[in-house]
C-alpha cells in the first residue's frame, strides 16, 4: 500500500506506529483491506467473468505466460486472468499454480491436475498436494514443485515424488521424499534426510549426502555439508568448499 503525503502527516498527528498503520489501512480499504492485492479487476464474478464495478482481489499472482492467477473473493476458488484483466479461466478451482511451459497445476477435489491456457484439463487430477512445512522441517521442501521445466515436472502421489511429462506419464517413477524442478538437466530429490543430484534418466550424479540442496543456476547448485554451505558444478563436484555458515537463497538468483 502506497501511504500518500496527507495520510503520512495524519498518521504523525495521530501517533500511529506499524499495527495503527494496518488498521487505518484495513478502515480504508473495507475487510480485509490489505490482504488485498492491487491487481484491479473492474470486479469479475468469478464464473463468468463479467466485468462489473471497481474492486481488487483478495488475492493475486504474477503473470505467468501471459496470464495470472487470481482470487477474485475469499473461499471463492482460483482462476486466471489476462493482461486486459478479463476472467478468461473461471475460478472453479481450490488451489492453482503459475503457468510453466504452457501448462498449470490446479486442484479439483483434493488433487492436483494441469490445464492448458484454454482452461481445458489435459492431465487429470490425480496428484497429491504437497505436505506442508513443520518448522523444523522447512529446509526439506522443494523451490517449485507442479512447474514445468525442461519438459517435464515433479510431482507427488502415494506420498512419493517423482517427474512426469506433457502428457501426464510417469519418466522417472515416485520414489523420492522431496523432487525439485530440472534446472541444466540437473534435479536435486531428497531421500530421507539427505539430498543428491539425478540427471533425466533418474540416474544419480551425486548420491544423497547433503543436509541441503538448491536448484543449479548458471551452472552451480549451493550445497549444505552439516553446518556449512558451499557450491558445486554440474559434475557434483565442489567448485567453494563448504565455508559459509549462511546462505541466502533467492528464487530469482
Amino acid at each position: 500500500m502506497v501511504v500518500g503525503q496527507g495520510w503520512r502527516r495524519w498518521i504523525r498527528r495521530l501517533g500511529l506506529g506499524l499495527w495503527g498503520m494496518v488498521l487505518l489501512c484495513g478502515l480504508a480499504l473495507g475487510t480485509g483491506g490489505c490482504d488485498r492485492y492491487a491487481v484491479r479487476s473492474s470486479d469479475i464474478t468469478p464464473h463468468t467473468g463479467q466485468l462489473l464495478g471497481d474492486r481488487w482481489f483478495y488475492s493475486a499472482g504474477s503473470f505467468r505466460e501471459g496470464l495470472a492467477r487470481v482470487e477474485p473473493g475469499f473461499d471463492q476458488g482460483y482462476g486466471y486472468i489476462n493482461r486486459q484483466g478479463k476472467l478468461v479461466i473461471p475460478a472453479e478451482f481450490e488451489l492453482a499454480q503459475d503457468f510453466s511451459e504452457g501448462l498449470a497445476a490446479v486442484m479439483k477435489d483434493g488433487l492436483y491436475g494441469f490445464i492448458n491456457p484454454s482452461g481445458e484439463m489435459v492431465i487429470k487430477p490425480q496428484f497429491q498436494r504437497k505436505p506442508l512445512p513443520v518448522p523444523e522441517e522447512i529446509k526439506v521442501f522443494a523451490a517449485y514443485p507442479y512447474q514445468f521445466q525442461q519438459g517435464v515436472a515433479s510431482v507427488r502421489q502415494n506420498d512419493r515424488w517423482g517427474y512426469i511429462n506433457r502428457d501426464g506419464r510417469w519418466v522417472i517413477p515416485p520414489r523420492f521424499d522431496t523432487a525439485d524442478s530440472f534446472v541444466d538437466d540437473r534435479a536435486a530429490v531428497r531421500v530421507g534426510d539427505r539430498w543428491g543430484i539425478i540427471n533425466r534418466a533418474g540416474q544419480w550424479i551425486v548420491s544423497p549426502q547433503f543436509t541441503n540442496l538448491r536448484s543449479f543456476h548458471e551452472g552451480l547448485a549451493a550445497a549444505q555439508d552439516g553446518d556449512h554451505w558451499g557450491f558445486l558444478d554440474l559434475t557434483g563436484k565442489w567448485v567453494f568448499r563448504p565455508n559459509i555458515a549462511q546462505y541466502r537463497h533467492s528464487p530469482k538468483g
